[in-house]
């Protein structure tokens, strides 16, 4: 995969590039802190605790980072070890909803909180959207949560529309996510 550069000072400099097995320890950090960050002040704290320990679980990313069905690209700032951002690519399954040719999920858009509003999803976004059309993907889909409207307005101003719903369960409580899609 290309590395992705941008920004003429150090302040707007980044990287992109594929995770590898080393990356576990601070995709798991990066995961269980913007889930919580975005959810947690939305949903009781004992369904986001049962998600995280069986979604982010070292055993369960592990598996994830192992499989061909994934694709991860982190971004990373200058002199930082760790990324403060990633995106999860994933193949296999498919929504019924989702009508498009050759679909690959967008399964994971994360950023640390201090990253976000600095054109880092943006470019994770475009990331993902060049990592999938040179995989041979011709639609790329995803799965919001109904009551994200933050998420929603982003995804709305990358051409994704609205074309179904199915349930996501956050611990014991059955929620609502749209799936949206588009045309890659």
């Amino acid at each position: 995969m290309p590395e992705y550069m941008s920004g003429s000072d150090d302040s707007d400099k980044y990287e992109i590039r594929s995770a590898n097995s080393a990356d576990l320890e601070s995709i798991r950090t990066l995961s269980i802190n913007s889930f919580c960050s975005a959810f947690a002040d939305e949903n009781n704290g004992d369904d986001i605790a049962a998600y995280v320990r069986e979604t982010f679980s070292v055993e369960a990313l592990r598996g994830e980072l192992a499989s061909r069905d994934n694709t991860f690209l982190l971004l990373f700032l200058p002199a930082q070890e760790s990324p403060v951002g990633y995106a999860k690519l994933r193949d296999g399954t498919t929504e019924p909803s989702v009508s498009g040719e050759r679909p690959v999920e967008l399964e994971r858009l994360y950023l640390d909180g201090a990253a976000i509003g600095r054109g880092f999803g943006s470019a994770l976004m475009q990331a993902s959207l060049d990592t999938a059309v040179g995989q041979g993907y011709k639609t790329i889909w995803l799965g919001v949560w109904e009551h994200n409207g933050r998420a929603i307005a982003y995804y709305k101003r990358w051409n994704f529309e609205t074309v179904g719903s199915h349930d996501f369960q956050l611990g014991s409580d059955a929620q609502n996510d749209w799936i949206m899609m588009r045309s890659l």
